[in-house]
């Protein structure tokens, strides 16, 4: 239980301070350069590996399940006060298969952020090899603040997600389901506990990677208003 509370806790951090970690970016190269557009392309070319990696992630997840898609774009466009870093065209489909579409870059984000780190924790990637720290904290910035859904992909997952609790809810009534015995196994059976546990201890370090940028961010807003 302890575990799947601190995965659901870092994944709302994540999202609140990827937001935060945007429009302070966002902020900031506006403050040097001066002119929007100049801004707007540099701060996609920082985004651009998660952008790519959020895009393809719907693109081939909508090729798996023969849900029509047309290409993707990963051009920059200035949506009022909003950046639109990318898209996918995706056709009518399903709700099912919409909606696995829509989640996808949320599971392929959160499980190639924990695969890397337990790898590089297993072979001891980090413990000599400056760059490739570097290198791979910048990916997981990159995954981890982009893994998240659009708002059509909210819409899909919510009607999904409606109709699942509706359709448990009726199978508990017809069945006479005792749902505590259900929920405790699930809570302390232990292979979905060791999962619990390896998402909560790696998805810290991106929480932790957004709190170092706000903290310098709000460091370098101080000394350019001066």
């Amino acid at each position: 239980m302890t575990y799947l509370v601190l995965f659901v806790l870092e994944v709302i951090l994540i999202y609140l301070t990827s937001k935060k970690v945007v429009r302070l970016l966002a902020g900031i190269l506006i403050n040097i350069f001066k002119n929007r557009q100049v801004s707007t392309y540099i701060f996609s070319l920082l985004y651009l590996p998660g952008t790519l990696f959020h895009e393809l992630s719907h693109y081939i997840t909508a090729k798996i399940l023969r849900v029509p898609v047309g290409g993707f774009t990963i051009k920059p466009q200035i949506e009022g006060r909003s950046i639109k870093l990318g898209s996918v065209s995706v056709g009518k489909s399903d709700l099912i298969r919409y909606t696995l579409v829509g989640v996808a870059p949320f599971f392929t984000g959160t499980a190639l952020v924990v695969l890397m780190f337990a790898n590089a924790s297993v072979n001891q990637i980090f413990e000599y090899n400056f760059l490739t720290r570097l290198l791979s904290f910048y990916i997981v910035f990159e995954i981890a603040n982009t893994m998240f859904l659009s708002k059509s992909d909210i819409r899909g997952l919510v009607r999904i997600t409606f109709v699942i609790v509706l359709i448990i809810f009726f199978l508990i009534l017809l069945f006479k389901i005792d749902i505590t015995d259900i929920v405790s196994s699930l809570l302390v059976n232990n292979n979905i506990v060791k999962i619990y546990k390896l998402l909560s201890y790696y998805l810290i370090i991106p929480v932790a990677i957004n709190m170092a940028i706000m903290l310098m961010g709000k460091v370098f807003g101080s000394i350019l208003k001066r």
